[in-house]
């Protein structure tokens, strides 16, 4: 696990706290959405990966969040290092059926942490927010989820159960690795460590080497590896790990 350590909070922040967004003009109160059935729990056959059957899977999808400066310009340099990469919209069942299909995962964009209510921390998009409670009827999962968001690896653990949040959750839906924040990062500060992060992984890196190695060349804290960092990710790229240098998670 890499270290993270508590960045300034400032009005160019990709974060949102108990419900409190912040970024451009400031900070807006905004209620607790309620869970939404989601539709589509199709399971193709095909390779292993991640814990989960997949059939003509993605090899990369990137998620650029709404209200954030550099998002889109973080989506196009983490495309730039992975060969058939795709963007798809920040709605809600877009990004639901990405995670569906993709090996890897990236989303940039504002998060939220809710400690009373872990399950309904989330990633803001366009039409509603992607919230722990609906990685549940997920049935399969990203072998590499980066969330490119402040306070989206927080957690609350019950002292009867495991650590509940948007990490705990995707790695039991059976995601190997998850990437997230922990503190309130710049949105500028995001941009240059994921760019410096994703060039690493394409070059071979498993993900907890590329975070170190990013944060270390950056000078960016805050983001945190969760699970199995240290195994390699296949990126598509000549001399990238391939997907059966894996045992099923």
């Amino acid at each position: 696990m890499v270290g993270a350590a508590r960045v300034a909070r400032t009005s160019g922040e990709r974060g949102r706290r108990r419900g409190r967004l912040a970024g451009g003009g400031g900070t807006r109160q905004a209620p607790p959405a309620a869970p939404t059935e989601q539709a589509g729990t199709e399971q193709a056959g095909g390779e292993l990966v991640g814990g989960g059957q997949v059939s003509g899977a993605l090899r990369l999808v990137a998620v650029a969040g709404p209200g954030l400066r550099h998002a889109d310009a973080e989506v196009r340099r983490v495309l730039d290092c992975h060969a058939g990469g795709k963007e798809v919209p920040a709605e809600a069942d877009a990004v639901l059926a990405a995670l569906r299909d993709a090996d890897i995962v990236h989303l940039a964009a504002h998060g939220v942490f809710h400690a009373r209510s872990p399950l309904l921390s989330g990633i803001t998009l366009r039409d509603r927010p992607l919230m722990a409670y609906d990685l549940l009827a997920l049935p399969r999962a990203p072998r590499l989820v980066v969330l490119s968001a402040c306070d989206s690896g927080m957690a609350r653990t019950p002292c009867d159960g495991a650590p509940l949040g948007l990490p705990g959750t995707f790695l039991a839906r059976g995601t190997a690795c998850v990437v997230a924040g922990l503190v309130p990062v710049r949105d500028d500060e995001a941009l240059a460590l994921m760019s410096c992060f994703h060039e690493l992984l394409a070059e071979g890196c498993t993900p907890a080497q590329a975070l170190a190695w990013a944060t270390a060349k950056t000078g960016v804290l805050g983001f945190c590896c969760f699970g199995a960092g240290d195994q390699p990710v296949a990126t598509g790229r000549d001399g990238s790990a391939d997907q059966f240098d894996h045992e099923p998670t």
